[in-house]
């Protein structure tokens, strides 16, 4: 249990780590591969974390799934699909356009950008849901505060350069999600759905429909 305590405190300090890092001026594809870097230099330690301090196989980052593969992969879509788009128009009706980074992103090529967005959601899915979730959960009894402690330090990796609003808007997602895999255990499904949602709304948005922060 110590362990597993001090393996969550860790994951959170880095992600507070994170949200106070020092932004570049510019974005290109160099600046995002050094960032996808930093989060797959987190799932790596976690998965170090798991076999040699907690004794544990990688099994453990997994609840026993409750439902099927495709039954879990399809609610979890369910999920981030309809709370990014309802949290997108309220954003959107409040003011709020996209950070710079965002907007980058958006403008590389498809098959860059792609290839961000799925292999930065499958490295964020193993730490804060597969391992954070898992961890708390085991620690307080409680999912609601596992869903919880998963969805603040999701948002704080996230949260460097974003307004409070924006920091908001990717904590209900990250509730969301972390939601989506409680209720399913199934975290190759809830990747999957992440994967699929973050595809589809980076290859089909055109920055210049959207305005700036």
């Amino acid at each position: 249990m110590l362990a597993e305590a001090v393996g969550v405190a860790l994951v959170l300090a880095v992600a507070l780590g994170l949200s106070t890092r020092e932004l570049p001026e510019e974005y290109d594809w160099a600046t995002f591969r050094r960032a996808q870097g930093r989060v797959w230099l987190l799932g790596a330690g976690v998965l170090g974390w798991v076999v040699a301090v907690e004794g544990a196989g990688l099994a453990s980052l997994n609840h026993p799934p409750v439902v099927g593969f495709a039954w879990s992969a399809a609610l979890a879509f369910v999920a981030v699909g309809v709370t990014g788009i309802a949290t997108g128009l309220v954003m959107r009706r409040a003011g709020h356009g996209i950070d710079p980074a965002t907007r980058a992103l958006l403008e590389l090529p498809k098959s860059r950008a792609f290839v961000l967005v799925v292999s930065t959601g499958v490295a964020e899915e193993l730490v804060f849901r597969g391992f954070v979730l898992t961890r708390v959960a085991a620690l307080t009894g409680s999912e609601v505060a596992a869903v919880a402690v998963s969805a603040v330090g999701f948002a704080a990796s996230r949260a460097a350069g974003l307004k409070r609003a924006q920091v908001a808007q990717v904590a209900v997602l990250g509730v969301a999600i972390a939601a989506a895999f409680a209720y399913t255990g199934n975290l190759l499904a809830v990747m999957v759905a992440r994967a699929g949602y973050d595809t589809l709304t980076t290859l089909s948005t055109d920055p210049a429909d959207v305005p700036n922060e």
